[in-house]
């Protein structure tokens, strides 16, 4: 599921109301009419694919094409086809040349998302890139030119990563031009109110409101999925939801203390209990589920296989 952030009504206008938001996407606007690297980072879930976009749509390059590259979910072995594209019978079932994704978003932006999980080997491909401008697809000689800007993310400290060996350091240091680091939500607690309301009113096109206790017992809960977790739990509560006003007792995994505090179960037993639960209420439809829950269906599968084994055990 895509992480909301942006107020597509509104020329793509930020919603935001905590001043570290406000520094944030100043920031961005500033620097999106350069051509410079932009390295992202920030915990999962916090919108850091958000704010690249925001970058672009804010570009002299938003009438071209904004290409999104997802670096851990695809398998390495793939991951350098995917972004180089290749020729045909570069290897087995290549039966024809494939554009890669540095080609497609020439003169727009590439966004390398997770980049922290990309290879050594292909990280001194992308330095490539950044450094001459050009590449060869798999099987091929021919030199192809690109100037796509390029964003890249990552969930990860990647000075630790460059200090552990995982991550190139002269690869850090060209893709951090520009860098940028996206508080989680609980460190801009403002936003909280406005991002809550506007899911609410999302995925209920406007017939649904979140009620005052609610909204204090969201305050109060730490958000280890920062804001892709707060727009699931309002998208299932406007699901299950029987009322106009969804209070503390519609939204599923919280218990109401005193004060509005929440307590909560580990985080494997409400990942367990909250898949299990939305598979039983979309009957089986484990795509549905995925689209629901806002995780790739072959991580839903994997979870499913884990939980099977234990079940056996």
């Amino acid at each position: 599921m895509h992480t909301a952030i942006l107020n597509c009504d509104d020329d793509n206008a930020p919603i935001m109301a905590d001043p570290a938001s406000v520094r944030i996407f100043a920031m961005a606007k500033k620097i999106s009419t350069a051509d410079a690297t932009v390295l992202i980072t920030g915990d999962t879930g916090t919108g850091k694919e958000i704010l690249a976009r925001y970058i672009h749509q804010h570009s002299h390059r938003r009438y071209h094409k904004y290409v999104s590259v997802n670096c851990a979910a695809i398998p390495d072995a793939l991951l350098e086809s995917e972004l180089f594209g290749h020729e045909r019978g570069a290897f087995t079932n290549a039966l024809q040349r494939r554009i890669g994704k540095f080609e497609d978003a020439s003169s727009g932006t590439i966004l390398l998302d997770e980049i922290s999980e990309m290879s050594c080997g292909l990280q001194a491909k992308l330095l490539r890139i950044i450094q001459e401008k050009e590449f060869c697809r798999l099987g091929g000689n021919e030199i192809i030119k690109t100037d796509a800007r390029i964003i890249a993310t990552s969930n990860k400290n990647l000075r630790r990563a460059v200090a552990e060996g995982t991550f190139r350091m002269d690869l850090f240091h060209r893709l951090s031009v520009i860098p940028m680091e996206i508080p989680r939500l609980t460190d801009r607690p403002l936003d909280i109110d406005a991002l809550a309301h506007f899911f609410c009113y999302k995925y209920s096109n406007g017939t649904k409101t979140l009620s005052p206790q609610l909204l204090r017992a969201f305050r109060n809960y730490s958000w280890e999925g920062n804001v892709r977790e707060l727009e699931n739990v309002i998208h299932r509560a406007v699901i299950l939801s029987t009322s106009r006003c969804i209070g503390c007792g519609d939204v599923q995994l919280m218990q109401e203390k005193s004060q509005d505090v929440l307590e909560f179960r580990t985080l494997k037993q409400i990942e367990h209990d909250t898949i299990m639960k939305t598979i039983d209420e979309c009957s089986g439809n484990k795509s549905m589920v995925s689209r629901i829950l806002g995780i790739p269906a072959r991580t839903l599968r994997h979870k499913l296989n884990i939980y099977k084994k234990k079940a056996e055990f």
